[in-house]
């Protein structure tokens, strides 16, 4: 029973869950007890010894570069390969491969069938299982419709490939939906050659999984109750005599119904682009992380790229992995490490190819969909797939033929030159129970903190305790649980020793921009306006390509500006928008395809819904006229409204002539298209631009200049009891706050209003400057 268990648990580790770090742990603690306690089974060899050296360095390399507990207990994920591949080489013995390949994919395809009700039908999100990551995920699906084939087919074989196939869909996972088809060609030539069977009753698995998939992905929780009826009609269409005709039929609807599917996997699958923003950010991601290996070639330490990034970022993006693997590995291990790894694997590929087993051929295209899928993201980063490779690599070594007789093509009775001793195992296995207890804690704090603030920050001390300030996460973890306590009972003794807590982050850790982002919050709390400046600058050169660092700093200047009128933080200010434009000039040409990246324009990077204050002064130049709609009302001219007289201000102020309303009244034909047509009359030539009600920030930055005057079509509310327009012809700020110069046809007299009143009733501008 044991071994099964330990065969199927690295397919089945709910990563998610528990967490890479410690699932990777756990996976090695219970391997390492399966050797130990089979110690005379399980067989050494040359190919493991190089694993077991390749991990050695890198634990080394992590001492050295990385002395944290978060990297020491990523490096298991290499010892894991080696611990497996003597795993998997005692239990994939003889009768036991079929028996335990089956367990493998049933407990595959009933997790499957779990996360496609609860991911796909019930939250409408990418299932992304136990791995924690959809494209991932997808792989694990197409290595096991590998697997099921090389395995005695039974009942449940195509049940299993179904399930495989729509839980693979389900993903959305574009890369491996494409290498799914090598596999879909390869068994449709293995069945014609080798077993004759036609086509389209090989592809019977497959198009009914992208059929009930469609169904599901349409109907939600909803097709629960159609799919036994689509299963009852399938069952009928199968024993009839002439299925393949009918088979044929339905094929091309179901072709034609796929291509017009609007299908969240179908779409992904028809936006495949070079200028996609997920395709082009990739670039970004590799060319800084090899400017990294390049400057650090011996490694920058496993699970660092996530805080370390920022350094040679060339753009923003907040990811914790390259989504390169063999990129990850190398910067995380160094060029050395790296290279005995490819090795590793170009020896394990190699090996594989040279064998005799009947199914080799499933066995290297599993083996290539994991090193080609991992070419673009992070796969080899989760436990599961390095111990696959080696999985893979030892059923290789079983000579298979065509009968079904079995038998290890490992020599058990071969004399071995060295032995690790059990002993080693005993000492490392207590090492990965220290640091499961570690990384354990981290995990359960991080459930709780959310509900249970004050269980949260005892569970962060005893991590803290334990870690010998070698890991800041506890401490990071834990000044959010004495934050989450302030915030209930307001004692600022909680603040302090949260800020205290987060410099002892920033001394273990000084690479991760949260804590100093935190540090920043929380001495802007307590009031400690220099402290709260100098971290939210650290956060700037951190992530200078992070619009929302600018965001946060900006209003906080603001903020203080309007508190003290100093104008040290006037001079902050500019030259935080000068830091702005020049980190904007070396900014990425692919971060265009990226979300959350810096703008040509300083104000753009704002939720353009919102209004936010600049530091701005500025009026039209000229001297400016005014005219009252109710100067004109004995005209006897009911053309003539706010509208025509807002227009005659503008005129009249920029052409420095007297152009009355009553002459503008001819022009006049109660549409806004008047404000931009009048114009174009050679007599009252202006540059005009129309500008939508949310681009307020534009309208004030042309109005500082002292050349721009602007009419804005206000709706009733605070500023109007009905539809009106009025003349804008400059800023000013005062105590931190926008004020529009304001002009009122309606009124007798001229008027600052707050800007962000326009921002609720504003309908429009048009911004009007001489040629």
């Amino acid at each position: 029973m044991f071994e099964i268990i330990i065969g199927i648990l690295p397919f089945i580790i709910p990563s998610s869950v528990l967490k890479e770090n410690f699932a990777s742990l756990l996976l090695f603690l219970l391997g390492s007890i399966y050797i130990i306690k089979n110690k005379n089974k399980v067989k050494e060899n040359k190919y493991f010894y190089t694993l077991f050296i390749m991990w050695i360095l890198i634990i080394i390399c992590q001492i050295i570069i990385s002395p944290y507990i978060e990297s020491i207990s990523g490096s298991f994920l290499y010892m894991n390969m080696g611990i497996y591949y003597l795993v998997y080489g005692s239990v994939l013995r003889y009768e036991n491969k079929d028996e335990i390949l089956k367990y493998i994919l049933i407990s595959i395809a009933a997790l499957s069938i779990f996360y496609i009700i609860y991911h796909g039908l019930y939250q409408g999100i990418r299932i992304f299982g136990n791995i924690g990551y959809a494209n991932s995920y997808a792989v694990l699906h197409l290595v096991g419709l590998y697997l099921n084939r090389i395995r005695l087919k039974d009942k449940s074989t195509d049940i299993i490939e179904i399930i495989l196939f729509i839980g693979l869909l389900f993903t959305g996972s574009r890369t491996t939906i494409i290498l799914s088809l090598i596999y879909i060609v390869y068994k449709l030539y293995i069945d014609k050659k080798e077993k004759n069977i036609k086509l389209i009753y090989s592809l019977e698995p497959n198009a009914l999984a992208i059929f009930i998939y469609i169904t599901l992905e349409k109907l939600r929780l909803v097709s629960i109750f159609i799919l036994p009826i689509i299963l009852i009609f399938y069952i009928l269409i199968k024993n009839l005599k002439y299925r393949d005709k009918i088979y044929y039929i339905l094929g091309a609807l179901g072709l034609i119904a796929v291509i017009l599917s609007n299908s969240k996997t179908i779409n992904r699958i028809k936006e495949i682009s070079i200028a996609d923003g997920a395709f082009q950010e990739r670039f970004v991601y590799y060319g800084d992380s090899i400017r990294s290996i390049l400057k650090s070639p011996i490694g920058n330490g496993i699970n660092m790229f996530q805080y370390k990034l920022f350094e040679n970022a060339t753009a923003f993006y907040d990811v914790k992995y390259i989504h390169n693997s063999y990129l990850q590995v190398v910067y995380d291990t160094g060029v050395i490490c790296f290279i005995i790894f490819i090795i590793v694997i170009t020896v394990g590929f190699i090996k594989i190819i040279k064998s005799k087993n009947v199914n080799k051929n499933y066995l290297i295209l599993a083996y290539l969909t994991i090193l080609i899928h991992s070419l673009v993201d992070f796969d080899l980063s989760f436990s599961t797939f390095p111990i696959i490779l080696v999985m893979l690599l030892v059923l290789s070594s079983i000579d298979q033929s065509k009968n079904n007789k079995t038998k290890i093509k490992n020599k058990d009775n071969e004399k071995q030159v060295f032995a690790i001793s059990k002993y080693f195992y005993i000492v490392i296995s207590i090492i990965s129970i220290y640091l499961m207890i570690f990384e354990g804690t981290i995990v359960l704090g991080n459930y709780l903190i959310d509900n249970n603030a004050e269980l949260a920050d005892r569970i962060y001390s005893f991590s803290n305790n334990i870690s010998f300030k070698r890991d800041y996460r506890g401490y990071f973890n834990r000044a959010q649980a004495k934050k989450d306590i302030y915030d209930k009972n307001k004692d600022n003794k909680y603040l302090q020793e949260a800020i205290s807590l987060l410099e002892t982050s920033k001394n273990i850790n000084p690479y991760d921009p949260m804590v100093k982002w935190n540090l920043s919050y929380l001495y802007e709390i307590i009031g400690d306006k220099d402290k709260a400046l100098k971290y939210g600058e650290e956060v700037l050169e951190g992530e200078k390509f992070y619009p929302g660092a600018y965001i946060k700093q900006h209003d906080y200047l603001i903020k203080l500006y309007s508190e003290t009128a100093d104008k040290k933080y006037e001079e902050k200010i500019k030259a935080l928008e000068d830091y702005y434009y020049e980190n904007y000039n070396n900014l990425n040409k692919r971060a265009k395809y990226m979300n959350n990246q810096l703008q040509e324009n300083y104000d753009d990077i704002r939720n353009k819904n919102l209004d936010y204050n600049i530091l701005l002064e500025g009026k039209y130049e000229k001297e400016v006229v005014y005219y009252k709609e109710e100067d004109i009302k004995d005209n006897e001219i009911d053309k003539i409204d706010s509208g025509v007289a807002s227009m005659a201000i503008i005129l009249s102020s920029m052409k420095e002539e007297n152009i009355s309303p009553i002459e503008l009244a001819d022009y006049y034909d109660s549409s806004v298209e008047f404000f931009q047509n009048i114009v174009k009359q050679d007599k009252y030539k202006l540059q005009v631009e129309k500008l939508e009600a949310n681009e307020i920030t534009k309208v004030k930055r042309l109005l500082s200049d002292g050349k721009h005057m602007a009419v804005v079509l206000i709706k009733s509310g605070e500023l109007a009891s009905e539809d009106n327009y009025i003349v804008l012809y400059g800023i000013e700020t005062k105590n931190g706050v926008n004020y529009f110069l304001a002009l009122d046809p309606n009124k007798d007299n001229i008027i600052k209003v707050k800007a962000s009143l326009f921002l609720e009733q504003a309908l429009g501008y048009w911004v009007y400057s001489e040629e």
